[in-house]
């Protein structure tokens, strides 16, 4: 993977999770660089591969491709928006494909392309359920937006190779997903 993957927006500026060079960079709404190298692939976090960001309050969780240490599995790493660590790793995945992340509330779901399936976990960084939902292809991005009631949510998908986030939104195979107590949709990007 080259260059920047996943971005994410915190007032007036955009957090770039740059894979190819290791990092997370900031920019402005406007373009400008406001620090290229905000959080970096240091040894004791093992930014190595960063995917995407979602942001929680002053908080980025960040989903690493490859936590090092660990012999090659993935990673979601917690900063704050000036660049510390809060922990790294917050969870360790049992496979190597976490790539999009989306915060709502106190729970992070994140997409796996080596499996298949969305899972969920706590900003505390506990594993709620690894394969909330299963897509039977690879998952690129993913969004959580809220929903009026029944508290379920319809899954939309949009298989692309090629050009992560393009192309149209369409109902997927997997229709319902039950959303418990919470009322939110996910539509997830090839």
């Amino acid at each position: 993977m080259n260059g920047p993957l996943g971005i994410a927006v915190y007032g007036t500026n955009l957090f770039v999770a740059d894979s190819f060079n290791g990092r997370i960079d900031e920019y402005t709404t406007s373009g400008a660089t406001v620090n290229a190298s905000l959080i970096t692939g240091l040894t004791g976090d093992n930014l190595y591969g960063p995917q995407d960001i979602a942001v929680s309050g002053s908080n980025l969780f960040v989903t690493n491709y490859n936590f090092v240490s660990n012999g090659d599995i993935g990673a979601i790493n917690e900063y704050t928006t000036s660049g510390a660590t809060v922990k790294a790793p917050l969870v360790l995945s049992s496979t190597l494909g976490l790539r999009a992340i989306a915060v709502f509330g106190s729970d992070l779901f994140v997409t796996n392309w080596a499996n298949g399936t969305i899972g969920e976990y706590t900003t505390s960084g506990e594993t709620v359920n690894e394969s909330l939902i299963t897509v039977n292809d690879s998952s690129g991005g993913i969004v959580v937006v809220p929903v009026p009631e029944p508290s379920t949510a319809l899954l939309l998908s949009e298989s692309r190779e090629d050009n992560v986030g393009s192309g149209p939104l369409r109902p997927s195979a997997h229709a319902e997903a039950k959303t418990r107590d919470r009322s939110c949709a996910f539509a997830q990007f090839a």
